[in-house]
């Protein structure tokens, strides 16, 4: 009986522990956040024509690999707020195919327009800023073996990230 009770405290003692060292849910380190709804952006489709699911899958999953990356970049401490203004996917649907094949070519570019905030612990603006992100020779930057979905995009993500905050550290690929 008395082993149980003292289990049962040292179980309520550790999970207090946990929970005080883990960061609150509202203590993001980054926000990523879009200007505008998915079907407003140059091209965000997943086929075409494209479809609402597609296309919030598609901006969950670029919203979901910039705060995984950038939360690794960053300075300890520091917030950053991401805004995407616009997106246009790397390729593109050819009009009056019946198909959902997205022609990739290098004339057909990702390109990537967003604004942030980097804020210290104290909540003072570090660095602000628009970019335009662009890679004119994506198709040469990125592996052929390289199979995933929205790897341009990605990268040029990771690009930005690891040139702007060259502090931080190294975002991985």
């Amino acid at each position: 009986m008395h082993r149980t009770i003292l289990w049962v405290v040292v179980g309520v003692v550790a999970a207090v522990q946990v929970s005080a060292a883990a960061p609150a849910k509202s203590e993001r380190r980054v926000d990523v956040q879009f200007a505008k709804p998915a079907s407003q952006f140059v091209d965000v489709r997943d086929r075409y024509p494209g479809t609402e699911k597609g296309q919030a899958e598609i901006l969950r999953a670029l919203k979901q690999h910039l705060e995984k990356r950038a939360a690794a970049v960053i300075p300890a401490g520091h917030t950053l707020r991401v805004t995407l203004t616009e997106v246009d996917l790397a390729g593109e649907f050819r009009p009056g195919r019946r198909d959902d094949i997205r022609v990739i070519l290098e004339s057909y570019p990702p390109a990537i327009d967003l604004e942030f905030v980097l804020k210290s612990p104290d909540g003072k603006v570090v660095s602000e800023g628009k970019r335009e992100l662009r890679d004119p020779f994506f198709m040469r930057s990125v592996s052929r073996m390289n199979d995933r979905p929205l790897r341009y995009e990605t990268k040029l993500l990771d690009d930005w990230l690891r040139s702007e905050f060259k502090g931080g550290a190294k975002a991985g690929r």
